[in-house]
């Protein structure tokens, strides 16, 4: 016979004549009762249930553990619960404002902190670009943004340069190499194409009205433009798909000395993003 249940719960007596308690038998069913001072006092029972009986009794005894179990124990379980949400919660709150910025590759410089467009200068509509989730958000009237920060005194002749681009529907935007400060206009130098589903046909990733880029890639996905300048030669390539191998000719538009770069706005139906852009200066 199986010793009786040390606990002081209304549990069938294992001595009685009258009523004698069988394993697997189904026990009355459960109320909540007040929760002991000792902590612990849900052990004996579950042991009495689970581990003294044969591997058959087990997984008729297991329910009524259980529910003995969360019947007693149940509001100290679901405080500890709510707390640990509420722990997760916060450390996941503090992670979102504590993010660090995406590790840059070694050799590469970052133009954009994700925070500020502090390095960038705006040349007409200043409502025209904000940060927003990390990125560089381009929207409002046409004008471009410039980088003006210290890398390099903002001056490129032979990089790499990387960044992440993402367009909305029916958006136009554009990337600008080796261009200058302008107060308006359109900028000089060469623009690498930032349209998937706009009108205008040349779409992502095509040197603009040099070598051109008819086949569209996704909206509202990031894609990851990687452009290299060396030696007169301007090679682009969007998600790892080369779309510009071009070398330029006597009258190219790439600056003697180097030239900054620039994002450009379109128009205020279109919306495109940028961030991590980073640069490596090649020799």
């Amino acid at each position: 016979m199986c010793p009786p249940v040390p606990c002081h719960r209304s549990w069938p007596s294992t001595t009685s004549n009258s009523s004698p308690a069988r394993w697997g038998q189904r026990l009355p069913a459960f109320r909540p009762l007040p929760i002991p001072p000792a902590t612990t006092a849900w052990k004996p029972v579950a042991h009495f249930l689970l581990l003294d009986a044969s591997k058959s009794r087990r997984r008729k005894n297991f329910p009524l553990a259980l529910r003995w179990i969360s019947a007693n124990h149940f509001p100290r379980m679901k405080t500890l619960f709510v707390a640990w949400l509420k722990f997760l919660g916060c450390l996941l709150l503090v992670s979102g404002f504590l993010k660090a910025e995406e590790p840059v590759e070694e050799g590469f410089v970052s133009l954009f902190d994700g925070k500020t467009l502090d390095g960038w200068k705006i040349n007409q509509a200043k409502e025209a670009f904000v940060v927003e989730d990390g990125a560089i958000k381009a929207n409002g009237d046409c004008c471009h943004l410039f980088y003006e920060g210290k890398v390099q005194g903002a001056k490129f002749k032979n990089f790499e340069i990387r960044l992440d681009v993402m367009t909305r529907k029916n958006s136009n935007g554009g990337f600008f190499i080796h261009t200058v400060y302008q107060d308006r206009g359109w900028p000089s130098g060469y623009e690498i194409q930032v349209n998937n589903t706009q009108g205008d046909p040349q779409k992502s990733g095509g040197l603009y009205n040099t070598v051109k880029n008819l086949t569209p890639f996704a909206d509202d996905a990031w894609m990851k433009y990687v452009i290299i300048v060396n030696a007169g030669k301007v090679i682009v390539t969007v998600d790892g798909k080369e779309l510009v191998n071009y070398q330029t000719a006597e009258k190219s538009k790439l600056l003697p000395e180097g030239g900054t770069f620039a994002i450009q706005a379109h128009d205020k139906g279109s919306t495109t993003f940028y961030k991590n852009i980073r640069v490596k200066v090649l020799p």
